[in-house]
């Protein structure tokens, strides 16, 4: 298991049965030229206890790059950061 882009993890929040394991820093850039994405996931721990992953990224896009590119670019990173933080939360 290895950690991706620092700050996708700085922005990933995790909640366990309503209790915050970790504060993320929420993206809250909305401009034009700046594309954002947010993935949350619960995981059933068993036993009535359930695990909460939200994690939020984003990026300037300048002239001539392709937003699309960029949108798949930081939907993998955010895929890689939740299961990193999933795994990472879930271990015992």
């Amino acid at each position: 298991m290895k950690k991706k882009n620092k700050e996708v993890y700085e922005n990933t929040t995790v909640e366990k049965n309503k209790e915050t394991l970790k504060e993320g820093n929420p993206v809250n850039k909305f401009t034009p030229n700046v594309v954002g994405l947010s993935v949350g996931v619960t995981l059933n721990l068993g036993d009535y206890q359930s695990l909460r992953v939200d994690c939020w990224i984003s990026q300037e896009v300048h002239e001539g790059e392709d937003r699309q590119v960029i949108v798949n670019d930081l939907t993998k990173e955010l895929q890689d950061n939740i299961n990193y933080v999933c795994d990472k939360f879930t271990e015992e």
